[in-house]
């Protein structure tokens, strides 16, 4: 298991909602549960909201499950496998009331996944308002209906490298096997939120975005 860490300044929604990029983590190994211990999740508060972007291979006909945050079963906000069944990215969200850290424990159904990422972001409030999926071309984008404020997740699997516009990337994993996950976030400046993403190729590109308000 790889980790790169790095945290991010706070970004102040207009609602009074803070979102924060906390971490990253892959696990290369082939396994139908994936144990992320210790994940950094900012200060405990009622209202917590964890968010976690999952970037997932594994072979057609096998789904992620579940998803728990510090033992909270999560929801799955948006998922999006590609039309070959290999690549799979979901968002999903939990309020963790408590604690500074959690396990994230991801599990899968129909089988064993070949490596699995995560990033991790907190929010001080909010639940999610709308999703979007991307088109399986090169370039592609996700567009969301918004709210000036709104705090935006994004995420990509890809059999190739990306590079984001609109979108502020916090990680960029590039794993055995040549599986690449990205994640990127953005705050809302109106009634739309438009994010560019260029894969480099049109492989096996698996990406979604929610936005929280």
């Amino acid at each position: 298991m790889r980790a790169g860490i790095v945290a991010s300044a706070g970004k102040h929604l207009s609602s009074g909602i803070t979102g924060t990029y906390q971490a990253t983590v892959y696990d290369e190994e082939d396994r139908a549960t994936y144990t992320f211990s210790a994940q950094p999740i900012g200060a405990a508060a009622s209202s917590r909201r964890v968010v976690v972007a999952i970037g997932c291979r594994h072979s057609s006909g096998i789904t992620l499950n579940t998803v728990t945050i510090g033992g909270v079963a999560a929801t799955k906000d948006v998922t999006k496998i590609e039309a070959g069944g290999i690549n799979e990215t979901v968002i999903a969200s939990a309020v963790v009331p408590t604690g500074t850290t959690a396990d994230v424990v991801v599990t899968f159904t129909g089988g064993s996944a070949v490596r699995c990422t995560i990033g991790v972001w907190t929010l001080t409030g909010g639940s999610p308002a709308t999703t979007a999926i991307a088109a399986e071309t090169d370039p592609t984008s996700l567009t969301l209906s918004t709210s000036s404020g709104d705090f935006v997740v994004a995420a990509v699997t890809a059999q190739v490298t990306v590079v984001w516009s609109g979108a502020s990337e916090r990680f960029n994993t590039s794993e055995t096997g040549n599986t690449h996950v990205s994640g990127a976030d953005a705050v809302a400046s109106g009634a739309s939120t438009v994010i560019s993403v260029d894969p480099g190729g049109t492989t096996g590109i698996a990406g979604c975005g929610v936005a929280y308000a």
